[in-house]
């Protein structure tokens, strides 16, 4: 084998497409990962390209870049993928009446960034995202793999010597000095057997019900993917949480008045790699520039790839990088907002969840918890009294 001078460490969304686009920019390159690609975010998410359906507060400056990248990320994906791997082509978001407060404010939050009035249907309001789609993570990754052995890049199982590295191994990357990473660790099922009365080449899907990504449903042919439950472990997890795919079953049956009796499921498990601030780890190393962190995507890996890839071509090429500055992997924690703000929304998601899932907590057996949490994450990661933790991450600190 030739000199390899970028290895590109995963082979998920972003590590395939970064490779594809780095041998194109003329670089000899080499992927790294496991056939099947297991336990990977890609290979479990709904595949929906969404900017303002991830919306669940009203904008602060950090929304509002993640806003400007995800609409750049879209454009780029509308000139780079072709007609047959999309199986949707807009998305309905939508609030029945009866939900929590965290909802609606999550749902009136998505209308006013999206700049539309929602629109009445018997006992929900939709707010409607004529330009988000959803693609068939199969057939993008049978697409992204032609275009690799198009450019005869080798797909490799171990790290081979390189004189750069990429390393965009999803929850699993490890990188010495780089921020603490955690396992989001996402199920949802696909379902067959079932008829939906939505509309056509659609995606249904809630605003964020607290601590989970809500309930939505990608049409893929044959069957709808359902998802998503969601939750912050150490590390990778045996099996599938009954809880969260019961639940599941139980809001397409009472939001869409579907008898699943007779259908069949198969159950989805993939990991997002959530940093310990909740913020995205993107960029090079500070101490050693010749290796590129990308991770802590949570959600939005699969949509961001086309400007991570553009990113990392930056810095392979010594050209310049804005898109992702301050959001290097080895940067000090990010505060969430002042302590006692990130508490408070941590009890509003917690209380919201375990509404969603039929239990109840006291406020202040919850505030008692965060607390806790507080105390040993300051112990532990040296941050000052005032640092707010992400509200997800007080589950495992």
């Amino acid at each position: 084998m030739e000199r390899i001078e970028i290895a590109v460490i995963g082979n998920g969304i972003i590590g395939t497409l970064a490779a594809w686009k780095l041998s194109e920019a003329g670089f000899r390159v080499a992927l790294v990962g496991k056939a099947g690609r297991p336990d990977s975010a890609s290979m479990a998410a709904g595949a929906m390209l969404n900017v303002l359906g991830e919306v669940d507060a009203e904008l602060d400056d950090y929304g509002r870049r993640k806003l400007a990248i995800g609409e750049r990320a879209l454009g780029l994906w509308r000139n780079l993928l072709p007609p047959e791997i999309y199986v949707a082509d807009k998305t309905h978001i939508y609030r029945r009446d009866g939900g929590t407060a965290l909802e609606g404010k999550a749902f009136a939050a998505i209308a006013a960034a999206a700049k539309s009035r929602p629109e009445r249907q018997t006992d929900r309001d939709i707010c409607v995202l004529p330009d988000e789609p959803a693609v068939s993570t199969p057939a993008l990754f049978a697409w992204l793999d032609a275009k690799l052995r198009g450019r005869n890049v080798p797909i490799l199982e171990t790290v081979p010597k390189a004189d750069k590295f990429v390393h965009c191994s999803g929850a699993f990357t490890k990188v010495p000095g780089a921020l603490p990473l955690y396992f989001g660790v996402g199920n949802a099922m696909t379902v067959r057997d079932i008829k939906l009365d939505i509309p056509a080449r659609t995606v249904m899907r809630t605003p964020n019900r607290g601590n989970t990504c809500g309930l939505h449903i990608v049409p893929r042919g044959d069957c709808y993917y359902v998802g998503a439950g969601s939750y912050i472990a150490t590390g990778p997890s045996e099996g599938y949480r009954i809880e969260t795919l019961r639940y599941l079953i139980a809001c397409l049956e009472s939001d869409f008045g579907v008898d699943t009796w007779q259908a069949s499921i198969q159950p989805i498990k993939g990991y997002r790699p959530v940093a310990l601030d909740g913020k995205p780890m993107l960029g090079p190393m500070r101490d050693n520039p010749s290796v590129y962190v990308a991770t802590g995507t949570k959600r939005d890996g699969l949509t961001y790839a086309p400007v991570i890839a553009e990113d990392i071509i930056a810095w392979a090429t010594n050209g310049p990088r804005s898109a992702f500055a301050g959001w290097e992997p080895d940067r000090a924690p990010i505060s969430f907002g002042p302590r006692e703000y990130a508490i408070e929304m941590y009890i509003e998601n917690r209380l919201a969840a375990l509404h969603e899932h039929g239990r109840d907590a006291k406020v202040d057996d919850v505030r008692r918890d965060a607390e806790a949490a507080y105390k040993r994450g300051h112990e532990h990661f040296k941050v000052p009294a005032t640092f707010g933790f992400h509200p997800e991450m007080l589950h495992v600190i």
